[in-house]
Order: C-alpha cells, then sequence, then structure tokens
C-alpha cells in the first residue's frame, strides 16, 4: 500500500471515528419549564404544567418500574397520555381524574403503582417540560401551598411560580 493510501485510510478512519461514537447520543429536544404536582383548592391533587413559551400540548404519565423485579429490557409503561388540541404556552393546572378539554388515552390510578414521571411536552416542535418524579405516598400527601419537582424536591407554590422558567435559578440538587 502506497504512502498515500495511508493517510487517506488514516484521515478516513480519523473522520469516521468521532462521528460514529456520537451516534445515538445526539439529543436535539430542547427543555422549557417544568412539571410539578401540588393540590387544588380542595386539596385534590393537580398536575401544574409551566410551559415558559414553549408550545406544550401532551402530558404523560409513565410508570417507574422496580427495576429488581422486571428485566432490563422492559421498558417503563405510559399510563395516560393526554393531548390538546392547541398548544399552551402558559403556566396551567391539571386534574388527571378530570382533564378537562385534555383528550385521555389510557389510565392513572395513583393508588396503583409505586412510582410516576408527570412529563409534558410539544408534538409539533422538539420540546419537552423538566418532568417531576412521584410515589403514590408522595401523591396521597400533598397541599395547596407546596409543589413537588423534578425526583425529591418540594418547592413552595410561590417559588415554582417564581422560578419554574428560569432554569438557571434552580435550587441545586444535592444527594447524599
Amino acid at each position: 500500500m502506497s504512502t498515500s493510501r495511508y493517510a487517506a485510510t488514516a484521515v478516513l478512519v480519523a473522520a469516521l471515528v468521532p462521528a460514529l461514537a456520537g451516534c445515538g447520543n445526539f439529543i436535539t429536544t430542547e427543555i422549557v419549564g417544568m412539571v410539578g404536582v401540588t393540590a387544588d383548592a380542595e386539596g385534590r391533587p393537580v398536575v401544574i404544567v409551566a410551559p415558559c413559551g414553549a408550545a406544550i400540548d401532551r402530558v404523560h404519565v409513565v410508570e417507574l418500574l422496580d427495576r429488581s423485579k422486571v428485566s432490563e429490557q422492559e421498558t417503563n409503561p405510559v399510563l395516560l397520555e393526554l393531548a390538546r388540541p392547541s398548544a399552551l404556552t402558559g403556566s396551567t393546572t391539571l386534574d388527571l381524574a378530570a382533564p378537562g378539554e385534555w383528550t385521555p388515552q389510557g389510565a392513572f390510578d395513583p393508588a396503583a403503582q409505586a412510582a410516576v414521571v408527570i412529563g409534558a411536552a410539544s408534538s409539533t416542535k422538539d420540546q419537552s417540560a423538566t418532568p417531576v418524579q412521584v410515589t403514590t405516598a408522595q401523591y396521597a400527601d400533598l397541599d395547596a401551598s407546596h409543589v413537588r419537582v423534578r425526583e425529591d424536591e418540594v418547592w413552595t407554590r410561590a417559588d415554582f411560580d417564581a422560578l419554574a422558567c428560569r432554569r438557571d435559578a434552580w435550587p441545586t440538587v444535592t444527594r447524599s
């Protein structure tokens, strides 16, 4: 093989390796806003979606399977998907048991799962809000002055309203 052929092969390999290494890892979804779980004035659990300008028209509830009891290949099932005829861009609350103008597909019984993730997204744009993870016990222990967010955090409702659209101001999550 000639030197120029070695050089051409080396250049081709040098160009392909980084390109192939990233295959499947390129994520383009814009994360905008936040989803939380709180209670309405009557104490009923409600989801609060702060889309922060994103075109949110879908809310989904996904069961978190106990990974010690299922195979690695088994995916967390979508229990409930709610769709709106038009996207919302301002904050809204949503009662999963009585979704109003949202069209449900599937069903969600908070007592039937150990934990769920509730998220919101756009069906027309590559946008999604930061989801909330909540256990059955946490879902049953909500009040109107607090909002459960992300994985294991509770913010005051005033903090949620002030910070949900200001990602740079979100408190840092610390785990022990």
